[in-house]
């Protein structure tokens, strides 16, 4: 992390410019978070407090997760930690992981993100710590504040279920098809978008 970091503080663990807060009130906070800013604000670590103790500590465009671990314990002792890091960029698109360790330092997550330019998030495979996917998600944006429908698939990519978020009720894949422009894209939880057709999933 660069020397030169400025710190903001934060009510509960959502990290948004709406929920900034002195320092002092968010100390007194049952949930707080304190943020840690390098150049241009460029956001590079979160600390997260429940009851005055330090629950959890995220660090963002992370390149090596040993070293950080060996960091962060030195730092922080025996607090789970996330890292955050950007995959790759192809096509208008961002491919970014997510590794969730245990408070021993044990990866128990992993978690690939794909999201478009105005970071919404079009789909999200949840594996394990041996990489295998438990779960994937999919998401139609009728716009990037809008979220219309989410999709759920198992393991294998098998559709499970449809949510139509605006009503907060359930759907099927025949009753939205109309509704989202590359329906090929939700019939098949491992399938891309057809801007990434021919590209790979990264690991």
């Amino acid at each position: 992390m660069s020397t030169d970091s400025r710190v903001k503080y934060y009510e509960g663990f959502l990290v948004d410019s709406e929920r900034e807060v002195p320092a002092e009130k968010a100390q007194k906070a049952r949930r707080y978070s304190k943020a840690f800013y390098g150049s241009a604000e460029r956001l590079e670590k979160v600390e997260q407090y429940e009851e005055g103790k330090l629950r959890r500590v995220d660090y963002f465009d992370v390149t090596q997760d040993n070293t950080l671990k060996t960091e962060h314990a030195q730092r922080h002792g025996q607090v789970p930690f996330v890292t955050h890091r950007q995959l790759s960029r192809t096509k208008g698109f961002v491919w970014k992981a997510v590794h969730v360790f245990t408070a021993t330092g044990e990866l128990s997550e992993v978690t690939t993100i794909l999201q478009d330019e105005a970071r919404c998030e079009w789909m999200e495979l949840s594996a394990d710590a041996s990489r295998k996917v438990s779960r994937i998600a999919k998401y139609y944006w009728e716009s990037p504040e809008d979220l219309k429908y989410s999709f759920e698939y198992d393991g294998e990519g098998k559709l499970l279920e449809v949510q139509d978020v605006e009503n907060g009720e359930r759907a099927s894949l025949d009753e939205v098809r109309a509704s989202v422009p590359d329906v090929s894209f939700f019939e098949e939880g491992l399938r891309l978008p057809k801007p990434l057709a021919g590209t790979s999933i990264p690991t």
